[in-house]
């Protein structure tokens, strides 16, 4: 595989990731919060991610890769 394969299939594990938290059965206003945020986090990435692999030899959207993966890890 290629480093772009690689990367969409990175892309579709953190779409997936983003439907089950965004999917998941939430009880609490304080719960739907968290996990809408964290899904909107897991969103970012996975978008990062596919822009990348679109234009490979960009640092900004390298950055943003990175940047969005804290920002999830983060919340975990």
């Amino acid at each position: 595989f290629s480093s772009a394969h690689a990367q969409v299939f990175l892309f579709l594990a953190f779409i997936m990731e983003a439907i089950l938290m965004g999917l998941h059965k939430k009880h609490m206003p304080l719960d739907l919060l968290v996990h809408a945020l964290l899904t909107y986090a897991m969103l970012a990435n996975a978008i990062a991610i596919l822009v990348e692999a679109i234009y490979p030899r960009s640092f900004l959207l390298s950055c943003a890769r990175v940047g969005t993966t804290f920002m999830q890890c983060g919340w975990f």
